[in-house]
């Protein structure tokens, strides 16, 4: 599901409303989530092409080239090709075209926008004004002196927050699990396309040991990270990591850009770590441990939470709102969960009717202890605008032991409108 996802957004590359996120359940991209977006698609209304069916045809002849950049095969290797940025919650100051690092083709692409001979979809506004203030050729003059190794009096080459226009979050060096022979520290707080952390784990242990976090939170709702490893067909993610006995390592920890993008967060203020370990071989769980970390952005963050929606559930701690339609173009009925219980819970669809038929409708989230959830309602059934949706909702006790979850409450019918 990852590689289809990756291969459909590249090759959609200057189609952003058309790309695709596959995590419907919050924890990983999966078959299910894709083939329904994909699905979805059918019935977006500004779909360039047939539609239909076909949703957006396209050929690509994929040729490999003499000289290929294994690590952006999208972008042109000729240097006057103009290559068009992602735009992401943040920015590498000097870096205007949008490739992640800041070479002279950043001073070019500059200069060739001064000159009008490239338009604003190709050149990374933010990330081109070091000085601050409107374009000039001065900005791509400071980037040269950077690259120089000149000084200079503006941070090029440091990541930034768009939306705030602050240094993007940092943490300090922590440990965050120290158990079973397994230490867990935490180096840094990086970003490529996604927020990612640095770990060194070190298992002095005489067995393997299987190293997972289960739940992350970021600013306290509930996020999915994955571990990045390297293998011979390229990169593999996954929930957990298997550390050889005796051995340290460094891992890169992924996290799922689009739970940011529900939870309409532009800033990592405070991660929330439950580290596992397991017996790889058993699956058996050894030990946990929580730990707390507050990066730079902790004193200035807002900690205010908008729970307004409409109600579908509210007491004894857990609170379960309705927002709306997601933003995305892809209309996705979408709710809000705050578990502020004792208890792990999982929310899921006992009855479902669509313009007052019974129907097919899935919704599973599970929402651990003290954690909030941005969660999609998944619809398998032809929907139109204007269509009247009615669902029933159980909302249970996780089951420890991946046994049956126990039934606490079941929610009053909730009815709402595409």
């Amino acid at each position: 599901a990852s590689s289809t996802v990756n291969i459909w957004n590249t090759t959609l590359a200057d189609r952003p409303e058309l790309h695709l996120k596959g995590n419907y359940t919050g924890l990983a991209a999966e078959p299910m989530s894709v083939y329904y977006e994909i699905w979805l698609m059918r019935y977006k209304s500004d779909i360039d092409g047939k539609g239909g069916d076909d949703i957006y045809p396209r050929i690509v002849v994929l040729e490999p080239s003499e000289d290929p950049d294994p690590e952006d095969p999208t972008k042109p290797e000729d240097p006057d090709e103009p290559y068009m940025p992602e735009i992401r919650a943040w920015y590498t100051l000097g870096d205007a075209d949008g490739d992640g690092e800041v070479t002279i083709l950043d001073a070019t692409t500059i200069q060739r926008y001064l000159a009008d001979i490239i338009g604003e979809e190709y050149i990374d506004l933010d990330a081109a004004a070091v000085t601050g203030e409107a374009l000039t050729i001065l900005d791509a003059t400071y980037i040269q002196r950077s690259l120089a190794d000149m000084d200079v009096a503006y941070p090029v080459g440091e990541l930034f927050n768009r939306a705030t226009g602050d240094p993007v979050e940092s943490v300090d060096e922590t440990v965050i699990a120290d158990m079973s022979g397994v230490k867990v520290t935490l180096k840094s707080l990086g970003r490529e396309y996604c927020p990612y952390l640095v770990l060194t784990i070190e298992n002095s242990s005489e067995k393997n040991a299987d190293v997972s976090f289960n739940p992350i939170t970021v600013n306290s709702f509930q996020s999915q990270a994955d571990f990045v490893v390297e293998n011979e067909d390229g990169n593999e993610y996954t929930m957990s990591v298997t550390v050889p006995a005796g051995s340290t390592a460094d891992y890169k920890l992924v996290f799922d850009g689009s739970d940011m993008e529900y939870q309409h967060m532009s800033e990592i203020a405070q991660i929330c770590f439950v580290t596992r370990i397991s017996d790889p071989e058993t699956y058996q769980l050894i030990s946990s441990q929580k730990a707390v970390v507050n990066t730079s952005a902790y004193g200035s963050f807002d900690y205010s939470y908008d729970e307004s929606g409409d109600t579908v559930f509210d007491s004894d701690g857990i609170k379960f709102v309705y927002k709306g339609l997601s933003d995305d173009g892809m209309s996705i009925p979408m709710f809000y969960i705050n578990n502020q219980t004792d208890k792990d819970i999982v929310i899921r669809v006992k009855e479902f009717k669509l313009n007052g038929n019974d129907a097919e409708g899935v919704f599973g989230a599970e929402v651990f202890s003290g954690c909030r959830a941005i969660d999609p309602l998944g619809l398998f059934e032809e929907i139109n605008p204007g269509d009247t949706v009615q669902v029933t909702f159980e909302i249970c006790e996780r089951s420890k032991n991946y046994g049956d979850d126990t039934v606490l409450y079941t929610t009053d019918a909730f009815s709402f409108t595409i």
